[in-house]
């Protein structure tokens, strides 16, 4: 097993989870670009030819990977299990090591990296404390959500998770907040529910209701990379190729399970 060094270390992402297909590179914590495209129902075909040319965009030959990341969800279900099955096949080809990153954790990563394009009511310069909230549209009437409280320090944003992922109607979200929350005033909600139920999240919270721009919705293929990287600094075996999984929350629909076929490298 390749193990981290002070030289070059080179993590691929690779998220599948949703309406988008992308692969992203990182070298140690230095961000070296991603590939990404909205593909729904698409990311078979799509995920090694994204993957091979970030590769070659960077100069950088497959057997140059030292480790891989990979969305696990919750999200699209065949599409986690394509983005899931090559990160496996990956790792276990180049014998490195692997690590899940919860999709949701991603999405909300998005609000620390572009803070100063949330469309606040009025400039919360007072305000040392947020709520975030991930909303990911899981059809039949269910969201993908999940609740973290964003603090700010001097010029610095800190994110602590507060509620572990669910799926619900955006109906009971109101109650998955606890008293407590919402004395910070303001809650961000960031993830493609918005486009189907944003106008319902507005009525629920009302002010309180900061709804994230659609750029800021989705998972970033380079940002799993690079919790891929900070995890594997603390644990560089990674997880264990055998029990890493999706996680699907709710369990997938009853219907014949499509093949899927990689043709790696």
């Amino acid at each position: 097993m390749k193990q981290i060094v002070q030289e070059s270390f080179f993590v691929l992402g690779i998220d599948t989870s949703g309406e988008y297909c992308g692969a992203g590179l990182v070298n140690n914590e230095r961000v070296l670009g991603e590939i990404s495209e909205r593909a729904p129902q698409e990311h078979s075909s799509r995920l090694i030819p994204f993957i091979d040319k970030i590769l070659k965009d960077n100069g950088i030959e497959i057997q140059d990977i030292n480790g891989i990341a990979v969305s696990i969800g919750p999200g699209c279900f065949t599409g986690l299990r394509v983005g899931v099955a090559t990160a496996k096949a990956l790792a276990q080809t180049l014998n490195v090591p692997i690590v899940g990153v919860p999709t949701l954790d991603i999405i909300a990563l998005n609000v620390i990296q572009r803070f100063s394009l949330i469309p606040f009511h009025n400039k919360p310069e007072d305000v040392k404390e947020f709520n975030i909230c991930t909303v990911v549209d899981a059809k039949k009437q269910q969201i993908y959500t999940s609740q973290y409280r964003l603090k700010r320090k001097g010029q610095s944003l800190q994110l602590k998770k507060t509620r572990k992922d669910s799926a619900i109607t955006v109906n009971e979200l109101p109650v998955t907040f606890g008293s407590g929350q919402m004395k910070y005033g303001y809650t961000i909600f960031v993830g493609n529910a918005i486009r189907t139920y944003g106008e319902k999240i507005r009525e629920r919270f009302e002010r309180k209701a900061i709804l994230a721009p659609e750029e800021m919705w989705y998972p970033r293929a380079e940002n799993i990379a690079l919790e891929g990287y900070r995890r594997l600094l603390k644990n560089k075996k990674g997880e264990n190729l055998f029990r890493l999984k999706p996680v699907y929350i709710r369990e997938p629909d009853i219907r014949k399970s499509r093949k899927i076929e990689l043709t790696l490298f």
